[in-house]
């Protein structure tokens, strides 16, 4: 049994450990109570009423506890995996093939529960709030953050077809970059990205039951963040494919020359960027942009998170 294998489930054991942990605590009073306040200080609105702030801790909780469900059985399909192909065990494994899986199942469900669920859910005969205005995606995540999933993916054919007429120029080796998982994890990063797109369309679609304009206004707030993760989930995937084929092209220099590249530069390019992604979707504008074009009137209390219970 090589250290590398026992190393990787060292590494999916820990995460699921750390997956149920989370999952667990999401439970507590005390957990609910920090979700809460630290979504309300991102969202920047009032409160006002019990009402709003159940319903909000209602949506947390809920959210919360799906999206943690649906990494760790992401895990799970990674771990089944490995079980199948003990071969693959190696510090890339956690990358391309643990990392997305986690963050499939992480993602896939947190769209679905934004979907299914209303975070309001007024009387049948109450009055509906009419939208004045049509929101586009733009509404709610910035135009960069909007194109880095795709330009990334551009980036990743375009470093494929450099790899290619490398190896075919005899620069690198052509069957050593063909043989690593450059193609596969380029395939994913394509259709991840075609069913993002499909995704955002309908929760951008999707109905919003609200009798007023502060009601509606949360329901924007959990809109953003939906679109915000799921952006930051398809660019963090759009850059693995990146750095797939980058490994897959210092692989094929590596068999030709005997040199180690792969194995010093190739994880500090998923480290590094995959660290500055999340940086760039955390910071700034990324999680207020929602407020400020939508809802630029409406204005957080001091008073609102301790009125709220």
């Amino acid at each position: 049994m090589s250290f590398e294998f026992v190393f990787v489930w060292i590494i999916l054991g820990a995460i699921a450990l750390l997956d149920i942990g989370l999952l667990l605590y999401a439970q507590t009073e005390r957990s609910r109570d920090r979700v809460f306040l630290q979504f309300w200080q991102k969202a920047g609105l009032p409160v006002q009423s019990d009402d709003i702030a159940r319903a909000i801790r209602t949506r947390l909780r809920a959210r919360s506890t799906a999206a943690l469900v649906g990494a760790l059985v992401g895990l799970l399909g990674s771990a089944a995996v490995l079980v199948l192909q003990p071969s693959l065990a190696s510090s890339t494994f956690i990358w391309l093939v643990v990392l997305p899986a986690t963050l499939i199942g992480f993602s896939a469900v947190d769209v679905a529960v934004a979907l299914r669920e209303s975070l309001f859910r007024p009387p049948v005969d109450a009055p509906r709030l009419a939208r004045p205005t049509i929101v586009t995606l733009s509404d709610y995540v910035s135009p960069w953050r909007l194109r880095a999933a795709p330009l990334l993916v551009l980036l990743a054919f375009l470093l494929t077809i450099a790899g290619i007429l490398l190896g075919l120029a005899g620069t690198v080796d052509l069957g050593a970059f063909l043989g690593s998982p450059a193609l596969p994890v380029l395939a994913l990063a394509s259709a991840v990205l075609i069913a993002g797109i499909a995704a955002s369309r309908k929760v951008l679609m999707h109905t919003q039951p609200a009798t007023t304009e502060l009601e509606l206004a949360w329901d924007d707030a959990f809109r953003g963040e939906t679109l915000r993760s799921l952006l930051l989930f398809e660019t963090i995937i759009a850059w693995l494919a990146v750095g797939a084929v980058s490994l897959g092209i210092l692989n094929g220099w590596d068999a030709l020359r005997g040199t180690t590249w792969s194995i010093g530069l190739g994880p500090q390019i998923f480290n590094w960027g995959y660290l500055a992604i999340l940086l760039w979707f955390g910071i700034g504008s990324a999680t207020g942009r929602f407020r400020r074009r939508l809802w630029p009137d409406l204005t957080a209390s001091p008073a609102d998170p301790a009125a709220a219970g």
